[in-house]
């Protein structure tokens, strides 16, 4: 693994009290939530810094090898054939944004890991494998992969972490029923899982981080 920080854009607070670590989805970059994550509103003294990291460039398989920004590969549209080598190597490059604002004397237990998409499927992977206990976890028009690994890999101080979902109804590119599957497999190991559904395709809407506002509330 590279254990150099990949670039990213930060936003909000100097001295947080709470940190957001956002991932992006496939071709796009930490600039492209930028303005989603600025629309998320927190009550007084709550002092938010996002990290929104940009995914390194790779070929991806389901757009003909075309180079773009991206988590891991992606072969095939609607799941399945899961790059679990490239979720991995993903998970562990971001696991040191949250290693990082440990030092800078952010409490794991005061980060959030946040995602969109793919973004989202390396967000769940790192939430319930890391070794410290995390705020929360959120997954947005998003899957899991590489669920068989939990029973040996999952750890027991996030065991319960509360995971927020939601997704579009009309998702062309990660089917509705991807969310069911997610809140499931999050159920079975022990997650109070919080969904919500919403009428648009693969995308964020206003209603979606106006619940996700909801449910952040009372954990932080």
């Amino acid at each position: 693994m590279d254990d150099e920080l990949l670039g990213a854009l930060e936003i909000g607070a100097d001295d947080p009290t709470h940190v957001f670590l956002w991932l992006h989805g496939l071709g796009d970059s930490g600039h492209g939530h930028g303005d989603v994550v600025r629309m998320l509103s927190f009550p007084d003294p709550v002092r938010p810094r996002f990290i929104l990291p940009h995914a390194p460039s790779r070929p991806v398989t389901v757009n003909m090898g075309t180079v773009m920004p991206a988590w891991y590969d992606i072969r095939a549209i609607g799941g399945g054939q899961h790059d679990i080598g490239g979720i991995r190597d993903a998970a562990d490059r971001v696991s040191l944004f949250i290693d990082r604002e440990q030092s800078r004397g952010v409490s794991s237990e005061r980060i959030f890991v946040c995602g969109f998409s793919q973004g989202g499927c390396v967000a769940l992977h790192i939430a319930l494998r890391y070794p410290d206990r995390l705020a929360g976890a959120v997954g947005l028009s998003t899957y899991m992969a590489d669920v068989a690994s939990l029973d040996a890999e999952a750890t027991l101080v996030n065991a319960d972490l509360e995971v927020f979902l939601g997704h579009g109804l009309r998702d062309p590119m990660v089917p509705i029923s991807a969310m069911s599957h997610t809140k499931d497999a999050l159920q079975r190991f022990g997650h109070d899982v919080t969904c919500g559904t919403y009428p648009m395709e693969h995308a964020i809407c206003p209603e979606e981080l106006a619940d996700l506002g909801v449910w952040v509330e009372p954990l932080l």
